[in-house]
């Protein structure tokens, strides 16, 4: 080995950590200023607008649909093509929508801006950087990377919901959104600069690098992969662990809120349970790598159930802690290891493109679980019946979690 390449992997190994660093905070401010942020904005958009909750509902459904949806043909660009221009494009179109869809007057405008292009752009940001940072680390190490890097989303959820409300009540949700549009921006122009591939990924004549920093893994090919029963049963686990999640983040606030809990209160459920998923996060990828993404996954589902149960036994704050706090912690632990899975059965070379194809039972999930929640609320006037129904359908992600890990033919 030359000592260029020996620079070359030192090089390499030292800057894996900045594209965690990237994931971090790219993915921290976009999913803490939306799928964190909802619930806070579900009120103020909804009084502005003239929305019933179903609409709201439904609005916020269509974000997420977008932003998972949309993620397939990031993460295949990704793979394909260049992570500093994906993550380019994909940026600018969030920051625009949230700055076009301050000036919204009606619902129309509101889906278009911010539903549609907005969510788009989102669509960018997990699924092209999970597949990177998973091309720069070791088998060994992948687990803690992804929980770290994904930890950003939890300092999200903790700061970005409570920095919404203040803002809000200080200003408008329009001049929220123009905020956060322009520090969206700034964010992709760095992230845009800092983003690369390690040398071990592909080159620009298509072939594979080798280093000592990591063993080849191209796995199967990546239509064997979509045909095989294993992808669909961890497909199946992202739907219900998403269902789930969507659900308590769009309507844990307004829950909150109908209990007497006061606006501001109520938004601080959300920092606390931001704070809670990144000692899930870190912590459950560290126990991936430790035991299995599958010992992993069924735990925090069932921690899951326990306060999605819980919470219905009364209106106290304390419950609502309580709840923000477990649920953070369980969800935390338990939202990668769909991924952990995936790399673990069909290896790193078309990961971003996998967790895109993933991502659209994510989808799934963040439609089905606000929705859910809005229609049966607008019914029986309780959240009692949809929190119930998330218990059930998170027994049904354990199922599939099992069978998921149960021992099949190679596909090689």
């Amino acid at each position: 080995m030359d000592d260029s390449h020996h620079i070359s992997l030192t090089n390499d190994a030292r800057y894996k950590w900045v594209i965690v660093a990237i994931f971090f905070f790219y993915n921290g401010i976009g999913w803490g200023v939306t799928q964190a942020s909802n619930g806070v904005y579900f009120n103020p958009i909804a009084d502005s607008l003239d929305l019933s909750r179903t609409s709201m509902s439904t609005t916020f459904a269509i974000l997420l649909a977008m932003g998972f949806s949309g993620s397939v043909v990031w993460g295949k660009l990704t793979d394909a093509w260049s992570i500093r221009w994906v993550l380019c494009m994909s940026g600018s179109m969030f920051s625009g929508g949230f700055l076009l869809a301050s000036f919204a007057q009606n619902l129309t405008q509101f889906i278009i801006c911010f539903c549609i292009i907005g969510g788009l752009g989102l669509a960018g940001t997990f699924s092209p950087l999970t597949g990177t940072t998973m091309r720069w680390f070791p088998p060994r190490q992948r687990g803690f990377a992804l929980g770290l890097s994904i930890a950003g989303v939890g300092v999200g959820t903790a700061i970005m919901p409570t920095l919404a409300d203040y803002l809000i009540y200080s200003q408008s949700w329009q001049y929220t959104f123009r905020t956060f549009g322009v520090i969206m921006l700034i964010l992709t122009l760095l992230a845009t600069l800092l983003a690369k591939e390690p040398s071990t990924h592909k080159n620009k004549g298509n072939q594979r690098k080798v280093s000592s920093l990591d063993q080849p893994d191209s796995g199967p090919s990546l239509s064997a992969i979509l045909k095989h029963r294993r992808f669909w049963l961890i497909f199946g686990m992202n739907v219900a662990a998403v269902t789930i999640l969507q659900m308590c983040l769009v309507h844990l606030v307004p829950r909150a809120i109908d209990s007497g809990i006061d606006s501001s209160t109520a938004a601080k459920l959300m920092a606390i349970l931001g704070l809670a998923s990144i000692l899930g996060k870190t912590g459950g990828g560290y126990l991936s790598d430790r035991f299995s993404p599958r010992t992993v996954y069924v735990a925090s589902v069932v921690l899951m159930i326990t306060v999605l149960l819980s919470i219905n036994l009364g209106d106290m704050l304390l419950l609502y802690v309580t709840f923000a706090t477990g649920f953070g912690i369980g969800y935390g632990a338990c939202i990668m290891q769909s991924n952990l899975l995936s790399v673990k059965f069909f290896g790193t070379e078309h990961m971003s493109t996998i967790t895109g194809a993933l991502s659209q039972g994510n989808m799934m999930g963040g439609v089905v679980g606000p929705v859910m929640a809005g229609i049966l609320f607008d019914t029986s006037g309780s959240y009692t019946i949809p929190f119930i129904l998330a218990s059930l359908i998170g027994i049904i992600g354990i199922i599939l979690c099992i069978m998921a890990s149960a021992p099949y033919k190679s596909i090689r």
